[in-house]
């Protein structure tokens, strides 16, 4: 999608008429990128959990990030 969206900014800048058809088009196939990231969270999450137990420096990392996006 970033690619079409980098694609529609240089032939159409400076005025870009509309950027819906990559949007659209991630959108109805979402489910092939779901699927192929979804069975890596769980490995993920834990590697991000035991960092966190293991490494204060990360921890704090993590905890100004998330509470920065509030």
């Amino acid at each position: 999608m970033l690619d079409r969206l980098h694609e529609i900014q240089r032939e159409e800048h400076p005025v870009i008429r509309t950027i819906v058809p990559p949007v659209f088009d991630a959108a109805l196939n979402w489910v092939e990128a779901y699927m192929e990231y979804i069975p890596h969270y769980p490995i993920a999450a834990f590697r991000i959990d035991d960092e966190m137990a293991n490494n204060q420096s990360f921890k704090a990392f993590i905890d100004v990030c998330s509470t920065s996006l509030l």
